[in-house]
Parts: C-alpha cells; sequence; structure tokens
C-alpha cells in the first residue's frame, strides 16, 4: 500500500473529516457571545452562559475524540459552584 492512498483505518483521515466546523457548532459559538455585544446589562448570566459552554466543549473533547472517561472536570466544576454557594451564603 502507498503512502498516498489513505485506508479507512488511518487516524489522520478520520481526523480530517471530524474537525470540519458544522453550522451547529458556529451557530452555538455565536449565540454564546452574543449577548457581550448586544445586551451589556445582561453580562453576568453571558459569562455564566459561556463558562458553561466552555465545560461542555471540553468535556466533548475529552470524551468524544480522546475517549477518556474523566472525573476531573466534574470535580472542578462542583467544586466551583460550592464554593461559590458558601460565599454568597455568606453575603459576599
Amino acid at each position: 500500500m502507498t503512502a498516498e492512498t489513505p485506508t479507512l483505518t488511518d487516524p489522520h483521515d478520520w481526523l480530517k473529516r471530524r474537525s470540519r466546523w458544522s453550522a451547529f457548532e458556529i451557530a452555538f459559538w455565536v449565540a454564546s457571545l452574543l449577548p457581550f455585544l448586544l445586551f451589556q446589562t445582561y453580562l453576568p448570566l453571558a459569562s455564566q452562559i459561556a463558562i458553561t459552554a466552555l465545560f461542555a466543549v471540553s468535556v466533548d473533547l475529552v470524551l468524544g475524540y480522546a475517549g477518556i472517561i474523566t472525573l476531573g472536570h466534574a470535580m472542578f466544576f462542583g467544586l466551583g459552584a460550592y464554593a461559590a454557594g458558601l460565599i454568597s451564603k455568606a453575603g459576599w
């Protein structure tokens, strides 16, 4: 087999097919970043949505492309939520 013809099990060919951006992904990022430009009064909500979207994309990269099961993402996300809850309960 020559180097010019990719096989069905060639990982480079598979990654090239998977690395193209779809319209859904572009719409997702535009929708998550649009409030920063249009709705200046809703910046806290928009930043929380962007943080959650970044968390979802990072988990998708780890689970989807790498196939690795990780609990570290959930631990840091939950730890941050717990700390924010304790801080807000204290009145800060």
